[in-house]
Parts: C-alpha cells; sequence; structure tokens
C-alpha cells in the first residue's frame, strides 16, 4: 500500500474546547476544524462541525488520547468567541437581534448569555429562531460562545432588563 502524502492530508488546527455531555462533568477537549470551510469563506468553525452531518466527531483529551463523541448526545460545547462565528452570516434583509437570556438544560445545566441571530422583520422573536434555528445554537456569554444543543433545552426565559 503507497504511503499517504501530504497532498491528500486536510490541513487542520486545534482549537481548546469544553464538552458537556448529558448527565457528565466537563471535559476540556482539543478539537481540530479545517482551515477551509465547506459552506463559507474563511476557516472552519466548532458550530460547522457540530450543525454537520458527522454522528461521531473526534476530540483529544489532556492526556493525547483521542475520543470520539456523539453530536447528538452534546448538551454544550463552550469555545473561546475568537474562534467561533457566533451569529453567523446575514441573509440580505435579515436584521441582527440580540436578546440576554437564560437557559435551563434537561440535565438542570444552566446557560445565560445572549443569543445573537439574524432574522427578517417580523421574525425576530427568540420563538421564531427557535423554530428554524441550527441544531447548535450560539450563545454568547463575554469573550465565550456557548454551542447550545437546541434539543436538550427545557425552558428559556429573558434576563432582566
Amino acid at each position: 500500500m503507497p504511503a499517504v502524502t501530504e497532498e491528500y492530508r486536510v490541513p487542520k488546527r486545534p482549537i481548546p474546547i469544553e464538552l458537556k455531555l448529558a448527565w457528565q462533568h466537563p471535559k476540556r477537549l482539543c478539537l481540530y476544524v479545517a482551515e477551509h470551510a465547506e459552506k463559507h469563506t474563511g476557516g472552519e468553525y466548532p458550530s460547522d462541525l457540530m450543525n454537520g452531518v458527522e454522528r461521531f466527531i473526534p476530540a483529544i483529551d489532556g492526556d493525547g488520547r483521542l475520543m470520539l463523541f456523539q453530536r447528538t448526545e452534546v448538551v454544550v460545547l463552550s469555545v473561546s468567541a475568537e474562534h467561533e462565528n457566533g451569529a453567523g452570516e446575514s441573509g440580505g434583509e435579515d436584521v441582527f437581534t440580540a436578546v440576554d437570556v437564560k437557559l435551563v438544560l434537561e440535565d438542570d445545566t444552566r446557560v445565560a448569555g445572549a443569543m445573537e441571530y439574524f432574522r427578517p422583520q417580523g421574525q425576530r422573536r427568540v420563538q421564531d429562531y427557535l423554530k428554524t434555528a441550527e441544531q447548535f445554537i450560539p450563545v454568547r456569554e463575554g469573550e465565550k460562545i456557548h454551542l447550545v444543543n437546541r434539543d436538550k433545552i427545557v425552558s428559556v426565559s429573558f434576563a432582566d432588563s
């Protein structure tokens, strides 16, 4: 069998993440994302992987061991905002919306921050967004983005104004 050459390797870059699987303690891992994304210009974001089609996603733990985690069982994946797009791309006439929320997830994990998204005028309510959002919803908490599994959300409340 011929040796794999560098020209057939997909360049990837490591990104530190915190991964919370249902009913488990958060784990600090290293996720590898492609230097070129398939669906947008620039590098791949963790949300591209989480909203993708792969059922199992590889990561490396603190001891350098490979770990595969099932995407659908992720409650929250947290990453530095510098490595994630957050609100995503505008769809032409869409309006940027930011709403401070408090989420309770099915294993009683709590996430608070700003849900940021682009939506057309007249469809900017959080309820409208949640109906059409991708599987993993970005919630900004300062310089951190939490990618929250929409299917694990039990309740959404709104921060005091």
